[in-house]
């Protein structure tokens, strides 16, 4: 027992030392002061990326070396950390260093939710479903300044994302420092006896780190095929492979989820599909004029293989970097997002809506109306009844009694109503409101009838209410003037109303 102890001891102590040798090698600096860059927040409201937007999530001034970064997305596609593609500039350039989509950066590739813990990332799944946290110890010097976006490439919005970096301020950098890169490729199928080509790098750097996800197309063996890498132009590779798991450090083929410090299996094997990995930090490959790494598609029983590949390469070189192959379109089928994330939000929920209540929108009409609050100026209770799903009333100064009030000019027959939430857009379903009620009066002022009352959460009658929107067709007709939306609890999160359209059917 006590040997163990002791191995353990040593093997953390051997870590630490490489950890910080890495650290301290890759720009050669001591550090001044460090400063925390964060972009999760805007007083009470969060930074959301629309679908098929492209945000920028951190900006920070240089000279600097970034020593941590961490994210997080709230989305309700399971796959979202497929979809989302996280690019990084330095300086002035203006194409990326790094591009690659947001869980193949951090190790585990088709958009999966893995526990994964290596020494240079890690990902836990928090929160619930989608909610992973990411961090990346990756150390990422730059020059005059650093960029970070996220492209959202999936049909819905990202409701909350949060970036942080961690990086210290230099007074300069070495002239020679070398650059962070990272770079994801797909090749669909691979041809067969041909190659697949990891990485393409001309100029001066190291090579340090490989995710790979395998997408079995075929049957039979396919693990023998190895990687060869080719340094500075060579035409036989100087550091020939003898198989695929030989090189992740596995041996006799892949077998479970396994996470160790340099290499380990992230994913799989599942369902025909896996991602592994490997960081060369104690033997980083180093190139003075190209790097070329390849991994060969081949089964010991059934010779050459087509299979669908796809990875992540990671290095450090002096720029100017070669230009990235542009990103595929995004592959639903890769990914296996279910069929109602693979279209609009509204076209989505336009094949789930049942028929409204008798007559029309009423709200529509609408000129007089009062609210409890709201929280922007392009957030009124106006924007819930402007037959615009895209826009919001957002309620957050009268927490304790969200209502808006509308006034139909004239008794009208009323024989329904529509209440539409965030999610019918593509928004969290978590923000969409739990529990409301809905008032009559012949005046603003009142006095006020409840004639509906809805908790889809509590409601026995209501055991797979959606969330999206409450189409309710009243048992008879009413006759009324004005009418109140009340939310009485407006969502697991926190206390804050949002109402993308309240509709009024009627004659």
């Amino acid at each position: 027992m006590r040997n163990d102890k002791l191995f353990q001891y040593i093997k953390t102590i051997i870590f630490i030392w490489l950890g910080a040798s890495f650290a301290m090698s890759q720009s050669e600096i001591n550090p001044h002061y460090s400063i925390r860059a964060s972009q999760s927040r805007r007083a009470a409201n969060v930074l959301a990326i629309p679908s098929g937007k492209e945000a920028v999530v951190g900006e920070m001034d240089g000279p600097a070396v970034i020593r941590h970064i961490w994210m997080t997305a709230q989305s309700d596609i399971p796959q979202i950390q497929g979809l989302l593609t996280l690019r990084a500039y330095w300086d002035d350039e203006t194409s990326p260093s790094v591009e690659v989509p947001l869980g193949d950066f951090f190790g585990v590739g088709f958009g999966q939710e893995r526990n994964m813990k290596s020494a240079m990332s890690e990902m836990f799944p928090a929160g619930g479903e989608n909610h992973s946290a990411l961090n990346c110890y990756w150390q990422m010097p730059f020059f005059k300044k650093a960029r970070f976006t996220i492209e959202n490439r999936s049909t819905r919005a990202v409701s909350l994302f949060f970036f942080q970096a961690d990086y210290e301020k230099m007074e300069a950098l070495p002239p020679n420092t070398a650059l962070f890169h990272a770079q994801w490729r797909r090749e669909n199928p691979v041809r067969r006896g041909a190659p697949y080509t990891i990485i393409e790098a001309t100029g001066e750097g190291h090579y340090v780190g490989t995710v790979m996800n395998y997408r079995l197309l075929e049957s039979g063996a396919w693990v023998e095929g190895g990687n060869d890498v080719y340094i500075d132009g060579e035409s036989k590779p100087n550091l020939p492979g003898t198989g695929a798991e030989d090189y992740f450090g596995f041996a006799w083929g892949f077998r479970t989820e396994e996470n160790a410090h340099w290499h380990g299996t992230s994913f799989g094997p599942e369902n025909d599909r896996m991602s592994t990995y490997r960081w060369h930090i104690p033997d980083p490959i180093r190139f003075k004029k190209s790097l070329r790494m390849t991994m060969r598609c081949h089964g010991y029983d059934v010779g050459d293989r087509s299979d669908d590949y796809s990875s992540v390469a990671f290095w450090y070189q002096k720029e100017p970097h070669a230009p990235f192959p542009k990103l595929p379109p995004v592959d639903y089928d890769y990914l296996d997002v279910a069929k109602e994330f693979r279209i609009p939000p509204l076209e989505a929920m336009k094949q789930k809506m049942p028929e409204p209540p008798k007559g029309r929108n009423l709200a529509l009409d609408v000129k007089v109306w009062r609210e409890s609050g709201h929280n922007d100026p392009d957030q009124t209770g106006a924007m819930a009844f402007d037959g615009d799903p895209q826009t919001k009333w957002c309620e957050i100064t009268n927490p304790e009694a969200h209502w808006l009030a509308l006034d139909l000019n004239t008794e009208r027959t009323i024989n329904g109503f529509i209440l539409k939430c965030p999610s019918f857009i593509g928004d969290a379903s978590g923000y969409d409101a739990v529990a409301f009620s809905i008032d009559a009066a012949p005046s603003l002022d009142g006095p006020w009838k409840n004639i509906v009352e809805l908790d889809r959460l509590n409601d026995a009658e209501l055991p797979e209410a959606p969330s999206a929107f409450q189409v309710i067709k009243l048992d008879a007709p009413l006759l009324a003037r004005c009418v109140r939306l009340n939310i009485t609890k407006s969502c697991p999160f926190d206390s804050i109303a949002r109402i993308q359209e309240f509709e009024i059917w009627g004659e």
